[in-house]
Protein backbone atom coordinates (compact mmCIF):
# COMPACT_ATOMS: atom_id res chain seq x y z
CA UNK A 1 0.00 0.00 0.00
CA UNK A 2 1.47 3.36 -0.97
CA UNK A 3 1.42 6.46 1.21
CA UNK A 4 -1.74 8.02 -0.24
CA UNK A 5 -3.73 4.80 -0.02
CA UNK A 6 -2.67 4.40 3.63
CA UNK A 7 -3.96 7.89 4.35
CA UNK A 8 -7.10 7.21 2.34
CA UNK A 9 -7.68 4.06 4.39
CA UNK A 10 -7.33 6.07 7.60
CA UNK A 11 -9.73 8.75 6.36
CA UNK A 12 -12.34 6.27 5.21
CA UNK A 13 -12.21 3.75 8.05
CA UNK A 14 -10.65 5.52 11.04
CA UNK A 15 -11.60 9.17 10.64
CA UNK A 16 -9.98 12.52 9.86
CA UNK A 17 -8.38 12.85 13.32
CA UNK A 18 -6.58 9.51 12.97
CA UNK A 19 -5.53 10.35 9.41
CA UNK A 20 -4.10 13.67 10.58
CA UNK A 21 -2.23 11.89 13.36
CA UNK A 22 -0.81 9.38 10.85
CA UNK A 23 0.44 12.20 8.60
CA UNK A 24 2.07 13.93 11.57
CA UNK A 25 3.56 10.67 12.88
CA UNK A 26 5.10 9.85 9.53
CA UNK A 27 6.51 13.37 9.09
CA UNK A 28 8.23 13.07 12.45
CA UNK A 29 9.49 9.56 11.68
CA UNK A 30 10.78 10.52 8.24
CA UNK A 31 12.82 13.39 9.66
CA UNK A 32 14.79 10.83 11.69
CA UNK A 33 14.57 7.97 9.20
CA UNK A 34 17.10 5.24 9.98
CA UNK A 35 18.94 7.71 12.17
CA UNK A 36 18.50 6.32 15.67
CA UNK A 37 21.08 3.87 16.95
CA UNK A 38 18.64 1.64 18.84
CA UNK A 39 16.39 1.20 15.81
CA UNK A 40 19.39 0.58 13.53
CA UNK A 41 20.97 -2.02 15.82
CA UNK A 42 17.66 -3.87 16.03
CA UNK A 43 17.24 -3.66 12.26
CA UNK A 44 20.75 -5.11 11.88
CA UNK A 45 19.66 -8.03 14.06
CA UNK A 46 16.45 -8.68 12.11
CA UNK A 47 18.13 -8.17 8.73
CA UNK A 48 20.78 -10.74 9.70
CA UNK A 49 18.07 -13.14 10.82
CA UNK A 50 16.32 -12.64 7.48
CA UNK A 51 19.53 -13.29 5.53
CA UNK A 52 20.15 -16.44 7.58
CA UNK A 53 16.64 -17.73 6.88
CA UNK A 54 17.13 -17.02 3.17
CA UNK A 55 20.41 -18.95 3.14
CA UNK A 56 18.63 -21.96 4.62
CA UNK A 57 15.66 -21.71 2.27
CA UNK A 58 15.66 -19.39 -0.73
CA UNK A 59 11.86 -19.26 -0.63
CA UNK A 60 12.10 -17.36 2.67
CA UNK A 61 12.97 -14.07 1.00
CA UNK A 62 11.39 -11.53 3.31
CA UNK A 63 11.16 -7.79 2.62
CA UNK A 64 12.30 -5.29 5.25
CA UNK A 65 11.37 -1.61 5.41
CA UNK A 66 11.56 1.25 7.90
CA UNK A 67 9.40 4.34 8.40
CA UNK A 68 6.68 3.15 6.05
CA UNK A 69 3.40 5.04 6.08
CA UNK A 70 1.78 3.05 8.87
CA UNK A 71 1.03 3.20 12.58
CA UNK A 72 3.73 0.78 13.82
CA UNK A 73 6.58 1.93 11.64
CA UNK A 74 10.09 1.50 13.08
CA UNK A 75 10.50 -1.77 11.18
CA UNK A 76 8.21 -3.75 8.89
CA UNK A 77 8.94 -7.27 7.67
CA UNK A 78 6.80 -9.00 5.04
CA UNK A 79 7.03 -12.70 4.34
CA UNK A 80 4.42 -14.31 2.11
CA UNK A 81 1.04 -13.23 3.54
CA UNK A 82 2.31 -12.20 6.99
CA UNK A 83 3.36 -8.71 8.00
CA UNK A 84 5.31 -8.10 11.20
CA UNK A 85 5.52 -4.52 12.47
CA UNK A 86 7.88 -3.38 15.21
CA UNK A 87 7.77 -0.28 17.39
CA UNK A 88 10.90 0.42 19.43
CA UNK A 89 11.01 2.31 22.71
CA UNK A 90 14.30 2.89 24.47
CA UNK A 91 12.82 4.14 27.74
CA UNK A 92 11.63 2.65 31.03
CA UNK A 93 8.32 4.54 31.15
CA UNK A 94 6.77 3.02 28.02
CA UNK A 95 3.16 1.88 28.40
CA UNK A 96 0.36 0.56 26.19
CA UNK A 97 -1.81 3.59 27.00
CA UNK A 98 -5.55 4.03 26.73
CA UNK A 99 -7.81 2.91 23.90
CA UNK A 100 -9.38 6.37 23.66
CA UNK A 101 -6.04 8.14 23.16
CA UNK A 102 -5.26 8.21 19.43
CA UNK A 103 -1.56 8.71 20.21
CA UNK A 104 -1.23 5.69 22.49
CA UNK A 105 0.65 2.53 21.54
CA UNK A 106 -2.53 0.56 22.08
CA UNK A 107 -4.30 2.66 19.45
CA UNK A 108 -1.35 2.42 17.06
CA UNK A 109 -1.40 -1.37 17.34
CA UNK A 110 -5.17 -1.55 16.89
CA UNK A 111 -5.08 0.70 13.83
CA UNK A 112 -2.11 -1.19 12.36
CA UNK A 113 -4.04 -4.43 12.70
CA UNK A 114 -7.01 -2.85 10.90
CA UNK A 115 -4.72 -1.60 8.12
CA UNK A 116 -3.00 -4.98 7.67
CA UNK A 117 -6.31 -6.78 7.71
CA UNK A 118 -7.60 -4.43 5.01
CA UNK A 119 -4.58 -5.52 2.95
CA UNK A 120 -5.51 -9.16 3.64
CA UNK A 121 -2.33 -9.77 5.58
CA UNK A 122 -1.83 -11.83 8.70
CA UNK A 123 -0.50 -9.60 11.45
CA UNK A 124 2.16 -9.83 14.15
CA UNK A 125 2.88 -6.66 16.12
CA UNK A 126 5.80 -6.15 18.49
CA UNK A 127 6.73 -3.50 21.02
CA UNK A 128 10.50 -3.71 21.44
CA UNK A 129 12.10 -2.30 24.61
CA UNK A 130 15.59 -2.15 26.06
CA UNK A 131 14.40 -2.70 29.65
CA UNK A 132 13.91 -6.40 30.42
CA UNK A 133 11.76 -5.86 33.51
CA UNK A 134 9.52 -3.44 31.61
CA UNK A 135 9.04 -6.02 28.84
CA UNK A 136 7.82 -8.56 31.40
CA UNK A 137 5.32 -6.04 32.79
CA UNK A 138 4.16 -5.07 29.31
CA UNK A 139 3.52 -8.69 28.38
CA UNK A 140 1.60 -9.22 31.63
CA UNK A 141 -0.58 -6.22 30.87
CA UNK A 142 -1.34 -6.38 27.14
CA UNK A 143 -4.80 -4.84 26.60
CA UNK A 144 -7.38 -7.46 25.73
CA UNK A 145 -8.38 -5.69 22.52
CA UNK A 146 -4.91 -6.20 20.97
CA UNK A 147 -3.69 -9.27 22.88
CA UNK A 148 -4.23 -11.76 20.02
CA UNK A 149 -1.63 -10.16 17.78
CA UNK A 150 0.62 -8.14 20.10
CA UNK A 151 3.73 -8.91 22.13
CA UNK A 152 6.55 -7.05 23.88
CA UNK A 153 10.12 -8.07 23.06
CA UNK A 154 13.41 -7.38 24.82
CA UNK A 155 16.38 -6.13 22.83
CA UNK A 156 19.31 -4.55 24.68
CA UNK A 157 20.62 -1.12 23.74
CA UNK A 158 24.40 -1.37 23.41
CA UNK A 159 27.11 -1.13 20.74
CA UNK A 160 27.54 -3.96 18.26
CA UNK A 161 30.68 -5.28 19.95
CA UNK A 162 28.82 -5.69 23.26
CA UNK A 163 25.76 -7.13 21.54
CA UNK A 164 27.97 -9.86 20.08
CA UNK A 165 29.29 -10.66 23.55
CA UNK A 166 26.17 -10.23 25.67
CA UNK A 167 23.22 -11.06 23.39
CA UNK A 168 23.29 -14.74 22.31
CA UNK A 169 20.45 -14.15 19.83
CA UNK A 170 22.32 -11.32 18.12
CA UNK A 171 25.55 -13.31 17.91
CA UNK A 172 23.80 -16.38 16.48
CA UNK A 173 22.11 -14.20 13.84
CA UNK A 174 25.52 -12.94 12.69
CA UNK A 175 27.22 -16.33 12.93
CA UNK A 176 24.53 -17.85 10.70
CA UNK A 177 25.53 -15.62 7.78
CA UNK A 178 29.30 -15.84 8.17
CA UNK A 179 32.08 -18.35 7.73
CA UNK A 180 33.95 -17.46 10.90
CA UNK A 181 33.53 -17.32 14.68
CA UNK A 182 36.07 -14.63 15.53
CA UNK A 183 34.70 -11.65 17.45
CA UNK A 184 36.50 -8.99 15.42
CA UNK A 185 35.37 -10.52 12.13
CA UNK A 186 31.81 -10.99 13.40
CA UNK A 187 31.80 -7.31 14.34
CA UNK A 188 33.01 -6.44 10.85
CA UNK A 189 30.15 -8.41 9.27
CA UNK A 190 27.54 -6.92 11.61
CA UNK A 191 28.85 -3.43 10.89
CA UNK A 192 28.56 -4.08 7.16
CA UNK A 193 24.93 -5.20 7.57
CA UNK A 194 24.29 -2.02 9.58
CA UNK A 195 25.86 0.12 6.85
CA UNK A 196 23.88 -1.59 4.09
CA UNK A 197 20.68 -0.97 6.04
CA UNK A 198 21.39 2.68 6.83
CA UNK A 199 22.33 3.47 3.24
CA UNK A 200 19.29 1.84 1.65
CA UNK A 201 16.51 4.24 0.69
CA UNK A 202 13.94 1.64 -0.30
CA UNK A 203 12.57 -1.61 1.17
CA UNK A 204 15.05 -4.43 0.71
CA UNK A 205 14.59 -8.17 0.30
CA UNK A 206 16.77 -10.57 2.25
CA UNK A 207 18.28 -11.74 -1.05
CA UNK A 208 19.32 -8.15 -1.89
CA UNK A 209 20.84 -7.65 1.55
CA UNK A 210 22.77 -10.90 1.10
CA UNK A 211 24.11 -9.97 -2.33
CA UNK A 212 25.34 -6.59 -1.09
CA UNK A 213 26.95 -8.20 1.95
CA UNK A 214 28.61 -10.84 -0.23
CA UNK A 215 30.00 -8.10 -2.47
CA UNK A 216 31.39 -6.08 0.45
CA UNK A 217 32.87 -8.89 2.59
CA UNK A 218 33.14 -11.94 0.31
CA UNK A 219 35.72 -13.71 2.47
CA UNK A 220 33.46 -13.63 5.55
CA UNK A 221 30.03 -14.18 4.00
CA UNK A 222 28.60 -17.66 3.63
CA UNK A 223 27.81 -18.87 0.12
CA UNK A 224 24.24 -19.92 -0.57
CA UNK A 225 25.22 -23.51 -1.33
CA UNK A 226 27.50 -24.98 1.34
CA UNK A 227 27.25 -28.60 0.18
CA UNK A 228 30.62 -28.77 -1.52
CA UNK A 229 32.79 -31.77 -2.38
CA UNK A 230 36.45 -31.63 -3.34
CA UNK A 231 37.52 -33.31 -6.54
CA UNK A 232 38.44 -36.94 -5.80
CA UNK A 233 42.04 -36.53 -6.99
CA UNK A 234 42.47 -33.35 -4.93
CA UNK A 235 41.13 -35.13 -1.86
CA UNK A 236 43.50 -38.07 -2.41
CA UNK A 237 46.54 -35.76 -2.63
CA UNK A 238 45.61 -33.80 0.49
CA UNK A 239 44.80 -36.93 2.47
CA UNK A 240 48.31 -38.25 1.82
CA UNK A 241 50.11 -35.19 3.23
CA UNK A 242 51.40 -36.05 6.70
CA UNK A 243 49.90 -34.11 9.64
CA UNK A 244 47.72 -32.02 7.33
CA UNK A 245 44.01 -31.72 8.13
CA UNK A 246 41.24 -29.84 6.39
CA UNK A 247 37.49 -29.38 6.39
CA UNK A 248 34.92 -27.28 4.57
CA UNK A 249 32.74 -25.22 6.89
CA UNK A 250 29.97 -22.95 5.60
CA UNK A 251 31.47 -23.25 2.13
CA UNK A 252 35.04 -22.22 3.09
CA UNK A 253 38.17 -24.39 3.05
CA UNK A 254 39.78 -24.52 6.50
CA UNK A 255 43.12 -26.22 7.16
CA UNK A 256 45.57 -27.01 9.94
CA UNK A 257 48.99 -28.59 10.19
CA UNK A 258 50.86 -30.42 12.95
CA UNK A 259 48.14 -30.35 15.64
CA UNK A 260 47.13 -26.82 14.62
CA UNK A 261 50.57 -25.31 15.12
CA UNK A 262 49.75 -23.66 11.81
CA UNK A 263 46.22 -23.13 10.51
CA UNK A 264 44.11 -20.90 8.31
CA UNK A 265 41.20 -20.47 5.93
CA UNK A 266 41.26 -19.64 2.24
CA UNK A 267 40.01 -16.05 1.77
CA UNK A 268 37.38 -17.10 -0.79
CA UNK A 269 34.58 -19.65 -0.76
CA UNK A 270 34.63 -22.94 -2.60
CA UNK A 271 32.34 -21.67 -5.37
CA UNK A 272 34.79 -18.93 -6.30
CA UNK A 273 36.85 -19.23 -9.47
CA UNK A 274 39.92 -18.81 -7.26
CA UNK A 275 39.07 -22.09 -5.52
CA UNK A 276 38.79 -23.88 -8.83
CA UNK A 277 42.27 -22.52 -9.64
CA UNK A 278 43.46 -23.74 -6.22
CA UNK A 279 42.27 -27.27 -7.01
CA UNK A 280 43.89 -27.14 -10.45
CA UNK A 281 47.21 -26.07 -8.96
CA UNK A 282 47.11 -28.96 -6.49
CA UNK A 283 46.50 -31.41 -9.33
CA UNK A 284 49.32 -29.85 -11.36
CA UNK A 285 51.89 -29.66 -8.55
CA UNK A 286 50.90 -32.89 -6.77
CA UNK A 287 52.42 -31.76 -3.42
CA UNK A 288 53.86 -34.55 -1.27
CA UNK A 289 54.44 -32.54 1.93
CA UNK A 290 53.13 -29.50 3.75
CA UNK A 291 56.17 -27.54 2.59
CA UNK A 292 55.16 -28.30 -1.00
CA UNK A 293 51.55 -27.25 -0.33
CA UNK A 294 52.08 -24.22 1.89
CA UNK A 295 52.56 -21.72 -0.91
CA UNK A 296 49.13 -22.52 -2.32
CA UNK A 297 47.46 -21.83 1.04
CA UNK A 298 48.75 -18.29 1.36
Amino acid sequence: MNRMSAIEFAIEYLGEDVAGYLKHKHTGGSSNEKGANYECFFATFKASEAIGAYLKDNDLDSTLAAQEMCFVDDLQIDLNDTRSNYQLKNSSDVKWGNADNVRSIQCDFSHQYDLNTHLRLNTQLYLVCSNKEKVMKLNDGIPETIANYSKALYFPYMPINRLLQESPEFRVAIENITSINDLDKLESVATQVLGIWINSDEPMQASQLYQRLKTQVPSYTRPIDINIQLKDDVKRILDNISEFNYHITYGFFNWSYSNEMDSGMLPYDCHDQKFKKFESQILKMNPQSFDDLEGLLL
